[in-house]
Parts: C-alpha cells; sequence; structure tokens
C-alpha cells in the first residue's frame, strides 16, 4: 500500500479534505493527517465525513501528537491511530493512565 501524509493544517477541513482526494484520485491508498490536539481531532470529523459523502473510502490515519486523550476522541473518526513515538519518549505522557473519559473530555471533543 502506498501511503502519504497531508501537509495541511488538519483544522483547516476544507484545504485537507481537498488534498486527500487529491492524493486518493493520485492512486495512494492511506492519507495520514496531524493530529496535536482537540482542534485537530474535531476537525477529523468533519474530514471523513466528507469524504465519504464524496465517495472516497480509503483510509485516514491519525497521527497523534502529544496529547493521549485526544486518540481516544479522534478514534471515532478515522481508520487507524498512529501514535507518533518521538512525542512520548521522555516518560511523561502515557497511554498507560488513559482509562476513560470523562463527561467533560466528551463535551469538549464535540
Amino acid at each position: 500500500a502506498t501511503q502519504t501524509m497531508a501537509n495541511t493544517h488538519t483544522h483547516d477541513v476544507e484545504a485537507t479534505v481537498a488534498q486527500i482526494k487529491r492524493c486518493y484520485d493520485r492512486g495512494i491508498d492511506i492519507v495520514r493527517v496531524t493530529v496535536q490536539g482537540m482542534r485537530e481531532a474535531k476537525a477529523c470529523e468533519h474530514i471523513k465525513r466528507r469524504l465519504l459523502e464524496d465517495g472516497y473510502t480509503t483510509p485516514i490515519v491519525a497521527d497523534i501528537h502529544f496529547t493521549p486523550k485526544v486518540a481516544m476522541v479522534v478514534a471515532d473518526f478515522v481508520d487507524k491511530i498512529r501514535v507518533n513515538p518521538g512525542n512520548f519518549a521522555d516518560g511523561r505522557k502515557s497511554f498507560d493512565t488513559i482509562t476513560e473519559l470523562t463527561d467533560d473530555d466528551i463535551k469538549q471533543s464535540r
């Protein structure tokens, strides 16, 4: 499978959708998008929906940076999560500490 990463700002839904479509139209199988925070996680919901509405079903991968909770939020909107290991190498952040989202986390993500 051929994979690439979008170089748009993920929170810019229009630009990201357009770039992903161009990638798919040129034969790319998988596109990764950077997800640094909740703003980008929320955008992924709109990106995936727009792509599906336009008939684009190729997988989207969320490249998670810095915040483990973001992975829990964006998981509902993408096909795969990729944790950027360099952002977690110092041990200060861990996915082991996340057991569930609070009501406030869920409200902030919608």
